[in-house]
């Protein structure tokens, strides 16, 4: 299969588990919860973090049914905090995907329960797994930590702390590494943890370059990009004065800088045999425009 065809299958593996675990919601909730919690997963995703969570597992001969309570959890932790980063006192959107952002549908009550319950969620689908080894603990144990306070919170902290003041390109570089890459190391890592922990360190600085080249990317498609292109609503970061690689750096350094991430990842992963489907997900993340 080519790169396209290999996605696609990652991309049905996941929703097809997605399903399965939405499937068991339990019936005597609120179904407004129920059906805040789906419309935030479902639906436009890139599903970046399944895809890499599967190809990695398939590069170091993990078992993919092994890796699919660790795919759907990693991205209704992802899910979960889109829908936060949208409500009024964070990020302030309307749109998310390509439609309106979950508050906006739900109410904003509404909006911040189902980030709640997605959380929630992701570990009760985690711990569904019958047959816990000490590999399955210690790659739950890092999904926790890049999720938690140090990780993706501690980033967004930092991110709602850097607003209207000028910080330097090391604080940019500590937001970017908690907020975004902490997520995208979160599958690698894991999967490396279900095999053994064959090339724990290799995959872990891969997923970091690869994490901080999709951030930068998105600070430079906020530039140029639209609705259309991004789903979401574009120039929010410099209207609302957001520390981003385009306002340190600016436009056209901040590409140069991009381009720098994605050779540090495609270095990395090419000392690595079979790598033909990652070194080919990091080209499409640097040339994405969407």
């Amino acid at each position: 299969m080519d790169f396209n065809e290999n996605f696609q299958y990652y991309t049905a593996k996941f929703e097809k588990k997605l399903a399965d675990c939405y499937s068991r919601l339990d019936v005597s909730a609120p179904s407004v919860i129920r059906e805040a919690m789906i419309y935030a997963v479902e639906g436009g995703g890139k599903r970046i973090r399944p895809v890499l969570c599967y190809s990695t597992g398939e590069l170091l001969g993990v078992d993919s049914n092994d890796l699919d309570e660790i795919a759907v959890a990693i991205e209704t932790i992802h899910s979960y905090s889109l829908v936060h980063d949208d409500l009024p006192a964070m990020d302030n959107d309307d749109f998310r995907r390509g439609k309106l952002s979950t508050h906006k549908k739900f109410g904003e009550a509404n909006g911040i329960l189902a980030g709640d319950a997605l959380l929630n969620f992701a570990f009760e689908v985690l711990f569904s797994k019958n047959n816990f080894t000490e590999d399955y603990i210690k790659a739950v144990r890092y999904i926790s930590k890049c999720s938690g306070y140090s990780g993706m919170i501690g980033g967004q902290i930092l991110d709602i702390a850097a607003v209207d003041d000028f910080i330097s390109e090391n604080s940019l570089y500590e937001i970017i590494k908690n907020k975004t890459a902490r997520l995208i190391q979160a599958p690698i890592v894991a999967a490396s943890y279900m095999s053994g922990e064959k090339f724990l360190k290799e995959l872990e600085n891969f997923g970091y370059e690869l994490g901080v080249l999709f951030q930068i990317t998105d600070d430079i498609m906020d530039t140029e990009g639209t609705l259309q292109s991004l789903g979401k609503t574009p120039h929010k970061d410099e209207k609302e004065k957001k520390l981003t690689a385009v306002s340190v750096f600016g436009l056209e350094k901040a590409k140069s800088i991009a381009e720098n991430h994605y050779n540090n990842a495609k270095k990395i992963i090419d000392r690595i045999d079979n790598n033909g489907f990652l070194s080919q997900f990091t080209d499409a993340l640097f040339l994405r425009k969407k």
